[in-house]
């Protein structure tokens, strides 16, 4: 459930009412108070699938939106909610939405602590050869995050969001292979298990972890689980390329660095297509003017990105 709070000028209270009247349908119950002599708030009670409702408020132009979680409320509504297929699985708006990727994208020192942690468990298990040591590190590795916000940065035109995005995956990136490149000068990497050469079934997995990432945060469900399958695609041919570099196997290196490199294009690719497909587009329309022009170069760059991996894969794998 949410509370949803809508501040508006008291000489758009009857519309603002009638406006609710209308949709009734489409929350649990309201109530409204004076906040001072010329403006008034409406507290608006709603099921997860607020969406649509939330959409048509911002066409009021209110002062202000304030979006809140609500864990339980009494009594029950006895209302039976209707939902759409879309709403089946879309369940958090796009504000809500670029607020927890920022979060999640942000370099901080949380960030910075997952990453180094996860790094090193990476190598312990790669050297083990240990798969649930490996499992461990990507349950903590910070990869989701940023692969997502690339994407979603892309299609709701937010240019924030994409330097963020940008900035925290090369970092995450060149702090991993630095981390890796030195396991591999410290210790004997020769008895690995090397990746074997990129495939188009590497493609389809990073393109199913794309769009199960995307699907987990439309869904406001938790992204653990997710986020481990984003990691399995990125941490282990990083890391194995940055110890394999170190180790002085350097052929073998490129070839997990470019399988590293086929997952980012192949996630952010699906991503950026469920984004646009799901409909997570900017509010007022000179942004999604912006945002469309800016989702169709980026499909293309990662499409055109995508067909020279393909002719890579296509080349390697002749006799």
């Amino acid at each position: 459930m949410r509370l949803i709070d809508v501040i508006v000028y008291n000489s758009q209270r009857e519309e603002f009412i009638d406006f609710l009247n209308l949709h009734s349908s489409e929350y649990t119950q309201y109530s409204f108070f004076n906040v001072d002599e010329d403006k008034i708030k409406f507290e608006i009670l709603t099921e997860d699938n607020y969406a649509s409702l939330l959409k048509s408020i911002e066409l009021f132009q209110p002062l202000r939106i304030t979006i809140l979680p609500v864990e339980a409320s009494l009594p029950q509504s006895t209302r039976k909610e209707k939902t759409s297929f879309s709403s089946s699985f879309y369940s958090i708006t796009k504000e809500e939405l670029v607020e927890d990727v920022k979060n999640a994208s942000d370099f901080s020192v949380n960030f910075l602590i997952l990453l180094i942690i996860s790094s090193i468990i990476a190598g312990i298990g790669i050297l083990k050869n240990n798969v649930a040591i490996l499992i461990g590190a990507m349950v903590i590795a910070p990869f989701l995050g940023p692969a997502i916000a690339l994407s979603l940065g892309t299609t709701v035109g937010d240019s924030d969001l994409l330097k963020r995005s940008l900035k925290t995956t090369f970092l995450a990136t060149f702090i991993a292979f630095s981390v890796s490149v030195l396991w591999g000068l410290l210790f004997d990497v020769s008895n690995i298990s090397f990746d074997p050469v990129i495939s188009f079934q590497d493609i389809a997995l990073a393109i199913a972890c794309g769009i199960a990432g995307v699907f987990s945060l439309l869904g406001n469900q938790s992204s653990s689980l997710v986020g481990v399958t984003v990691a399995a695609a990125l941490l282990p041919p990083l890391f194995k390329s940055g110890m394999l570099m170190g180790g002085g196997f350097y052929k073998d290196s490129v070839n997990s660095l470019l399988l590293y490199f086929g997952n980012i294009i192949s996630l952010n690719l699906s991503g950026v297509i469920t984004f646009y497909l799901a409909g997570i587009k900017p509010s007022k329309w000179w942004e999604k003017e912006r945002a469309q022009k800016q989702t169709v170069i980026s499909v293309l760059i990662w499409s055109f990105l995508l067909v020279v991996l393909a002719v890579i894969i296509i080349v390697v794998q002749q006799p």
